[in-house]
């Protein structure tokens, strides 16, 4: 949490560096891919080979899918999608992209 807390902070004061728009499709693939992990069989080749990505990369989806469950992979993808619109403005007023990241972030670590 404190290191995610560092880096929202630092996009906070450099916010031209990562917009929300950029952040929030570089989370959603990385979690459409380790959600992907849950269906996948074989080994880490077969894994890569089935999720797209080449095997140097498959590690950390599989580390990822040990410390998030299916449920919580499935809960983290929604809350991008409600994020994502709010980042546009949809159910929710104009707030700092920092401030939503905030909030996504620890909606994600709860």
């Amino acid at each position: 949490m404190a290191k995610a807390v560092r880096i929202i902070q630092y996009f906070a004061a450099n916010p031209k560096v990562a917009p929300i728009q950029l952040v929030l499709p570089s989370l959603y693939s990385f979690f459409i891919k380790t959600y992907m992990v849950f269906g996948a069989s074989g080994g880490e080749d077969a894994i890569a080979k089935q999720i797209g990505v080449g095997p140097f990369f498959v590690k950390s989806y599989i580390q990822a899918s040990k410390a998030y469950s299916f449920r919580d992979v499935e809960k983290i993808l929604l809350l991008l999608h409600i994020y994502n619109l709010k980042s546009l403005g949809i159910n929710a007023a104009r707030v700092e992209d920092a401030e939503l990241l905030k909030e996504m972030v620890v909606k994600i670590m709860m």
